[in-house]
């Protein structure tokens, strides 16, 4: 029996499970085959059995670029690909194949042509924002980026909640916190205050406070108590 916390990390995704070994944390399970949005704050995940997945990392836009849909309607939710497309003999394809590398053909092929389909779907402007919001580490405010491109703050919110699901106020939040937390990862410090400062973050305490909303932990109770096979799902080990 394992438990794994999701961080937010700015990126939808798909998952295929081979078997259905994952539950939410109230013990649904999840689909064997499906897309996530963008999460907001941490969650869990339990699995009791043995389990083989292969999951795909989305840019940012990648739920509206790839499949055509407004992203902000799938925010904080796991939609089986059935639900939404015909194709429910993908998970049946993928199921009974061979291997993995049959596999990611198998996923990479049915990406590829739902890009196609949508690729007219992709909105620059907020492709070009989340751009500008990682270089410069979340550290924009919502006015610079107002002027920089010479846009509406509300336009610019509009479009950016279509295409990528969230404020782009909250991904620049969520851009600082996931660089702070590379930060912890590689040792980049002497002591947490050093990671703080580092990210603009006013004090240590206010670091503590945003680090707790998207992890579901202080970063010493991270540092010791999760251990991370995947970036941004690790496991709980007491």
């Amino acid at each position: 029996h394992k438990s794994f916390q999701i961080i937010p990390d700015g990126s939808p995704g798909l998952i295929f499970q081979k078997s259905r070994a994952f539950t939410d944390h109230i013990g649904n399970p999840l689909p064997q085959l499906f897309i996530y949005g963008q999460t907001t704050t941490h969650a869990q995940q339990k699995v009791k059995s043995s389990f083989k997945t292969i999951g795909v990392y989305f840019h940012p836009h990648g739920i509206q670029s790839i499949f055509g849909i407004d992203a902000q309607h799938i925010t904080n939710q796991n939609i089986a690909v059935s639900d939404f497309l015909n194709e429910a003999y993908l998970s049946e394809q993928l199921s009974y194949a061979e291997s993995d590398r049959e596999r990611i053909r198998l996923i990479s092929n049915f990406l590829l042509k739902c890009f196609v389909k949508n690729r007219n779907e992709t909105d620059n402007l907020a492709d070009l924002t989340v751009s500008h919001i990682v270089a410069k580490r979340g550290t924009s405010s919502l006015t610079d980026l107002h002027h920089h491109y010479s846009v509406s703050k509300r336009t610019l919110e509009r479009k950016f909640l279509q295409s990528i699901g969230v404020s782009a106020k909250f991904f620049a939040r969520l851009t600082r916190f996931q660089s702070a937390l590379d930060s912890i990862r590689q040792g980049n410090f002497n002591k947490l205050s050093d990671v703080a400062y580092a990210h603009n973050y006013a004090d240590q305490c206010h670091f503590i406070r945003e680090f707790k909303a998207f992890s579901g932990s202080t970063p010493k109770h991270f540092i010791n108590q999760y251990k991370e096979t995947v970036n941004n799902f690790p496991e709980l080990l007491t």
